[in-house]
This record gives structure tokens, C-alpha cells and sequence, in this order.
């Protein structure tokens, strides 16, 4: 499960460089955007189901423009 903000471009890069692999899904959703990541949730569930998904890896991060600006130690 790959979560990007622009899918259709995704697809093609997957399709070009991973040619036919049927165990790459790639899912719309935005951090700013609750909808796309309930949506994404949906989804991910269809995919999956009762197996669950066994790692997450989470390597995206929403940072609001107030704590933009402070030392990490902070956040």
C-alpha cells in the first residue's frame, strides 16, 4: 500500500519501473485532508481484510505553521 497525494502519476512510475506487480496498491491521501485519509482507510480495508496489515510505516508528517518554526525539542 503506497499513500500519495498524486495517484495517476504514481500508477505510471509504479507501472514503468515495477512493471506487473499485482501486490502494489496505491491509494489517494493528503495529511491536511481528513476525508482522503478516512477514504484511503475505506480502502485499505477492502484490500486487506481480515488479514490486517502487518507493518506501518509512516515516513510523511503534517507540521502546523505555528510549530514551524520551533526547535524539535519542542514539538
Amino acid at each position: 500500500m503506497g499513500l500519495v497525494r498524486d495517484r495517476a502519476a504514481t500508477e505510471k512510475k509504479v507501472a514503468t519501473e515495477l512493471d506487473d506487480r499485482k501486490n502494489v496498491h496505491i491509494l489517494h491521501g493528503d495529511l491536511s485532508s481528513y476525508a482522503s485519509l478516512k477514504d484511503a482507510a475505506a480502502e485499505t480495508t477492502k484490500l486487506v481484510g481480515d488479514r490486517g496489515v502487518d507493518y506501518l510505516i509512516a515516513n510523511g508528517a503534517y507540521q502546523p505553521f505555528l510549530d514551524a518554526f520551533d526547535p524539535i525539542g519542542a514539538l
